[in-house]
């Protein structure tokens, strides 16, 4: 077996499960990792269209973002003076 060969076969398995983590990711796990990406849909929490266009980065990323999912990470709320002077009213 040649090292090309193996190089393939390495990026064959990365692909495939990352094919399958994609999967499941866009289904459900984007809503808990990015905030942002639940009302980009009409009637669902999030659109068919923006799952079809994120599954093949989550399918590249896929160490890096079930890193993320299984850390649960939100984005982060920026605290203005305002933002803050109304949580504080509340």
């Amino acid at each position: 077996m040649t090292a090309i060969m193996i190089l393939l076969l390495i990026l064959k398995l990365w692909l495939a499960v990352g094919l399958v983590f994609g999967l499941v990711f866009v289904l459900a796990g984007l809503a808990r990792v990015q905030d942002s990406a639940r009302g980009s849909g009409p009637g669902l929490s999030l659109g068919l269209g923006l799952r079809l266009i994120l599954l093949p980065g989550c399918a590249i990323f896929w160490p890096w973002l079930g890193w993320l999912w299984l850390r649960r990470r939100r984005t982060p709320v920026e605290c203005t003076y305002h933002r803050c002077a109304v949580e504080a009213m509340d």
